[in-house]
């Protein structure tokens, strides 16, 4: 199964190595859209457990630091 920009979903639980910007911002996307594609939220930032809402400039449950 295929999600957003293509990322391929995993069939097992191995870590993947996160090379890059690029990769790390498509990972965090998949990521933010999970309770999206489920269908539990309309956007990413309306999931109360997702740090989507710390992105989108709104403090989440917990506070984050991007340093």
């Amino acid at each position: 199964m295929i999600g957003p920009e293509g990322f391929r979903e995993q069939q097992h639980n191995k870590p993947l190595e996160i090379k890059d910007q690029e990769m790390f911002d498509k990972t965090l996307e998949y990521i933010h859209l999970n309770p999206v594609m489920a269908g539990f939220v309309i956007n990413p930032e309306n999931w109360k457990y997702s740090s989507a809402i710390d992105f989108s400039g709104v403090q989440g449950l917990i506070e984050l630091n991007f340093s």
